[in-house]
């Protein structure tokens, strides 16, 4: 489970753009309560009240997906919009920037 929020989308490789958009309906979801997995994992817990930034963050990876040509067709649902929530983004993370940015190039073999 990883949301690599802050980094922008288009730094991100395709498999962690598609594993993020996938990933962040799943915690979408279990925030909602419609789901049961991963409502205690340090990623969803994170993003718990900002459901509202979790939308815009979604579409930005739809965008980035479209313009390198994937084929987009999850639109966010509204269910999954609390309109109690912050239209901020989390500001903590569960581990630093400089660390998610060291796995990112860790992981993708190149410097970003």
């Amino acid at each position: 489970m990883r949301s690599w929020y802050p980094i922008p989308v288009d730094v991100l490789d395709d498999k962690r753009l598609l594993a993020e958009h996938n990933e962040l309906l799943i915690m979408a979801r279990a925030i909602a309560g419609l789901n049961r997995g991963y409502r205690n994992h340090p990623e969803t817990r994170r993003w718990m009240g900002h459901s509202k930034a979790m939308r815009v963050r979604h579409d930005q990876l739809a965008a980035e997906m479209e313009r390198r040509g994937f084929n987009h067709r999850s639109p966010w649902p509204d269910e999954l919009i609390n309109p109690a929530d912050s239209d901020d983004f989390p500001t903590t993370f569960w581990e630093p920037l400089e660390v998610m940015q060291a796995k990112l190039v860790e992981k993708q073999g190149r410097a970003t």
